[in-house]
């Protein structure tokens, strides 16, 4: 088995950058990075550990319930 370190997270986005992605997808690959990383796990976000993963993602998670006002039409047929 081979151990290796991950690089920093600001890296990792300094690498995704240079690949000249959107900032958008940027935005999405680092979340995915940092829920990998730091250990995000659905159904425990209200644990403490979970908090503070939520502190150190770039964008802040929305509910489901806030994703919906936000969008209204989304579950219209």
């Amino acid at each position: 088995i081979t151990v290796t370190h991950a690089q920093s997270l600001g890296a990792v986005r300094s690498k995704f950058e240079g690949l000249g992605l959107p900032p958008h997808i940027v935005l999405d690959l680092m979340d995915s990075v940092s829920a990998i990383e730091l250990g995000y796990y659905n159904g425990q976000e209200l644990s403490d550990v979970q908090q503070n993963v939520r502190a150190n993602l770039p964008r802040k998670l929305k509910t489901f319930e806030e994703f919906l006002h936000e969008n209204p039409d989304f579950l219209k047929e």
